[in-house]
């Protein structure tokens, strides 16, 4: 189960050509369905729960320059501007034991402009998405062995 709260103040869910209502539509989509999909890996009866209080999307969005304001808003990726996304976590075993858990717990990937692949344009929030993957295999099913 995953929530998402105060999304309202979530430190960068700015849009470059959406809405900021479609854009964490679109992020909380994308990263309920990736973690609906780790936690298929975990053993029978384990249960992992979430609770995101804050994102900060990979890039930052450069407004359009005053001498061309026709142009549209871009999300520019930079090293400086790397995906985090604060969460507080439990997961329990069968028996309902907390086997791991985090507070306001922020995972980040500070180097994720060295994972450039050709799918990452074709994957909405890539960068979010793999960041999210990467740490659900190392920190949570890596607890179940």
């Amino acid at each position: 189960k995953i929530t998402w709260t105060n999304a309202a103040e979530y430190s960068d869910i700015q849009p470059s050509t959406e809405t900021k209502k479609s854009t964490l539509a679109g992020l909380q989509k994308a990263i309920d369905s990736t973690y609906i999909d780790m936690a298929k890996q975990l053993p029978v009866g384990y249960s992992f729960t979430a609770e995101i209080t804050n994102v900060d999307l990979a890039g930052q969005v450069n407004p359009p320059q005053l001498i061309r304001p026709a142009l549209m808003t871009t999300r520019v990726l930079t090293n400086n501007y790397y995906p985090a996304i604060t969460l507080s976590y439990t997961l329990t075993d069968a028996e309902g034991k907390i086997v791991l858990d985090g507070k306001n717990y922020i995972i980040r990937d500070l180097d994720y402009l060295s994972n450039i692949t050709s799918v990452s344009s074709s994957i909405p929030y890539f960068y979010e998405v793999t960041m999210v993957r990467n740490w659900f295999q190392k920190t949570v099913i890596a607890a179940t062995n």
